[in-house]
């Protein structure tokens, strides 16, 4: 993983490019940002393209990315939020070990229009063993 962007003020958004490791192109993203700095908690972002999914690679980069802002950055939760019908996404959250916290009505905007969300979270003691 490559720190590709830093959008931050000290840790508001750090987005991390997953690179193939043979010829280093661009197969996905996974990304950090804060949500609440009064409870010190961000959310965690991933995208793989279609061509290498399947293969652990959003899970993987969601694990570290995880380890860094707990360690690195000093959160204390980081949320993972899904809409209820993107499958793959919430098994990546299941994968790494997130717990399922519920659904939330409208808690997400896509192509303009209110989505309902699965929401996940993390602790530290969720990633660090």
């Amino acid at each position: 993983m490559v720190d590709c962007t830093r959008g931050w003020d000290g840790k508001s958004s750090i987005t991390f490019a997953l690179c193939d490791p043979i010829n280093a192109k661009l197969i996905g993203t996974s990304t950090i940002r804060l949500a609440n700095s009064e409870n010190n908690f961000a959310n965690l972002g991933y995208w793989v393209d279609s061509c290498c999914t399947k293969q652990g690679i959003a899970s993987t980069a969601a694990t570290e990315v995880a380890k860094f802002a707990f360690q690195q950055l000093g959160y204390t939760r980081i949320e993972i939020v899904a809409q209820v019908h993107n499958l793959a996404s919430r098994r990546v959250a299941e994968k790494v070990g997130a717990t399922f916290e519920g659904i939330a009505r409208n808690r997400l905007v896509y192509v303009g229009q209110p989505k309902d969300a699965a929401i996940y979270s993390l602790v530290p003691e969720d990633v660090h063993g």
